[in-house]
């Protein structure tokens, strides 16, 4: 919790990938709070998280943002096959996401709408 709370202090000015790091590392809690994420990554300002579908949940095939102000769901993009990676883009206007089948999507992240996707390879897309 005292990680979270310092990090919290940081400026958004001063944020950059080692913040995004370390609210990775310390974002195991939302599996309890907002149910069904996995490999959170969150805004610079703080206010949203992306996340990608627990296997296995009503979530699964889904890249999910939640308003971290009040915990809601605002967004759910619904994927034909099972996730395995997520990022946001350095200015955070899209999400890209790799799938099990080797597929590569990205969305704007002001709209939800999927912007692009290539068939990679034949294999897992996972960091």
């Amino acid at each position: 919790m005292r990680a979270s709370q310092l990090l919290s202090s940081c400026s958004p000015a001063e944020r950059g990938w080692e913040w995004n790091y370390l609210q990775r590392q310390t974002g195991n809690r939302f599996a309890q709070t907002l149910p069904g994420a996995e490999r959170p990554l969150f805004t610079t300002d703080g206010q949203r998280m992306y996340a990608i579908g627990t296997i296995g949940t009503p979530q699964d095939h889904k890249v999910l943002v939640w308003q971290l102000a009040n915990g809601q769901l605002v967004h759910s993009l619904t994927h034909h096959a099972r996730l395995g990676h997520i990022a946001l883009s350095p200015n955070e206007k899209l999400v890209a996401v790799g799938d099990i089948a080797g597929e590569l999507f990205v969305w704007d992240t002001a709209t939800s709408e999927k912007l692009w996707s290539r068939k990679l390879h034949d294999g897992r897309i996972d960091g």
